[in-house]
């Protein structure tokens, strides 16, 4: 958001549409029945649902990423690759 409000005052199209773009990424909701599949590799967890055309991806610190995947685990439909 910030970076749309500065490009507008500077005159810079590209910074609004960046601006636009990063607030659009952060909006996006995977409902647990809709988690189609899951990727994980180091602590980055890639979530994408049978709907959405882009997943969500979640960089985790080493406490956080056992956490998430336990969340997937239990929330995820079962049988879902990746979990």
């Amino acid at each position: 958001m910030a970076a749309g409000v500065i490009g507008t005052l500077a005159g810079k199209p590209g910074a609004v549409g960046a601006g636009l773009l990063a607030q659009s990424e952060q909006d996006a909701f995977i409902p647990w029945p809709d988690v189609a599949r899951v990727k994980t590799r180091d602590r980055y967890v890639e979530i994408r649902s049978r709907h959405a055309l882009k997943p969500i991806g979640l960089y985790c610190t080493a406490e956080t990423f056992g956490l998430l995947r336990n969340a997937l685990r239990a929330h995820a439909p079962k049988g879902t690759p990746g979990i």
